[in-house]
């Protein structure tokens, strides 16, 4: 999570930013969310279908942020 704001941060103060960079830096936020999630689809008190739901709420929220920059 960190190194996702220094990249960020880095492009701007550097001034490489892309649009392609920016498509690219949400896409890979919605998979790293969803690596960091998809473990707990093996713990007890929760499901597959619990997680499941989670990942794709977390994708739509992430890819909202492409449609504000389209």
């Amino acid at each position: 999570m960190a190194l996702n704001a220094v990249d960020g941060m880095l492009a701007r103060e550097f001034n490489q930013k892309s649009r392609l960079g920016g498509y690219l830096n949400e896409i890979t936020d919605v998979v790293s969310d969803a690596a960091l999630y998809l473990p707990f689809a093996f713990v007890a008190p929760f499901d597959g279908v619990q997680i499941s739901s989670i990942i794709w709420l977390a994708a739509l929220s992430e890819l909202c942020g492409i449609l504000g920059k389209v």
